[in-house]
């Protein structure tokens, strides 16, 4: 069983040795998963929520695009948090914080959580006091929008490259996911899969939201059902 300090002593020794090479500037990966984070309803004056921030390479792309929200961004390992603090001290709008979520508490409800490229390095039974403390931090339209390697990709690394996993690297399957979310009154709205540098997907977007039962369905308005209706049958003639 990896421990926790372990895990921290990883990302102390893995984060430094990074930013001494110049490897954590923003990449394709970052800039794909902050468009997807305003597809799917990060706006400009949203409070937010990261989980697993690392060096605050993404955390700082948020923070610019929050000009009238703010970001609280959270890691396991003090050594980043501490980069990330003096790298981005002129981003007011943005505060570091040390946890592991395993007892993680705050007074606000947060109309974005993210967790970009951080569920898969989490072991699975601690997923359940995870999403219980996120539900604490949540109100009825919040979303949770995660960022994981397709669980395929992190399963042919882990039979044929495991010396590029990190020190815990799970397949995180849509059935060990939706066990646990939807017992604490989450649900999965949407998986969007998609490549930056292969072939096939190797990567997932997936939006959580709060469940909720429906009381009433409100009717299209017949303008636009009339709009819709056209433009279903002018595809179709232009694909036959």
């Amino acid at each position: 069983m990896t421990t926790k300090s372990a895990v921290e002593n990883y990302y102390n020794s893995t984060w430094k040795e990074l930013e001494e090479k110049g490897l954590t500037k923003p990449n394709n990966r970052h800039y794909i998963i902050l468009d997807y984070l305003k597809k799917h309803g990060l706006k400009n004056n949203s409070k937010a929520l990261e989980i697993g921030c690392g060096i605050g390479t993404l955390s700082s792309l948020v923070g610019k695009h929050l000009k009238l929200g703010r970001l609280v961004a959270v890691d396991i390992s003090p050594e980043t948090i501490k980069l990330a603090q003096f790298k981005f001290k002129n981003q007011k709008n943005i505060q570091f914080e040390v946890s592991d979520m395993s007892n993680w508490e705050n007074p606000e409800k947060f109309d974005i959580i993210l967790l970009p490229d951080v569920l898969e390095h989490i072991p699975f039974d601690q997923y359940e006091n995870l999403f219980r403390r996120l539900k604490k931090v949540s109100h009825d339209r919040t979303r949770i929008l995660i960022n994981i390697p397709h669980p395929s990709a992190i399963e042919y690394y882990q039979q044929n490259k495991p010396e590029l996993l990190q020190i815990i690297d799970l397949p995180v399957h849509v059935d060990v996911l939706s066990k646990h979310v939807y017992e604490i009154g989450f649900m999965i709205d949407r998986i969007e899969p998609y490549s930056i540098d292969t072939d096939e997907n190797n990567y997932q977007f997936i939006v959580l939201k709060n469940r909720k039962t429906f009381t009433n369905y409100n009717p299209t308005p017949k303008t636009k059902l009339f709009f819709q209706h056209w433009a279903y049958r002018l595809k179709a003639m232009f694909y036959s």
